[in-house]
């Protein structure tokens, strides 16, 4: 009899210690959601700053070489 009042608390144990590794493996799923949201966020971030201050001097850039296609069209260069 007492063999088999050992195994059952044996068996529940084991199921406490399995159950217990589940919830504590969710944690760490959670964790993990949690830092890669976060370096999502962050990431982005920095992607939409730096846009943000790249955009206007390369706009400047685009419309000067706009003028100086226009500007010089029409003229024949010769070359040496």
């Amino acid at each position: 009899m007492s063999t088999k009042k050992t195994s059952k608390s044996d068996s529940q144990t084991t199921k406490k210690k399995a159950s217990s590794s589940k919830v504590s493996s969710q944690v760490n799923d959670f964790d993990v959601c949690d830092y890669d949201h976060q370096t999502t966020k962050i990431l982005q971030r920095f992607i939409t700053g730096t846009v943000h201050e790249v955009q206007y001097p390369l706009q400047t850039i685009a419309k000067r070489m706009e003028k100086k296609k226009k500007k010089y069209k029409d003229r024949d260069f010769e070359y040496i």
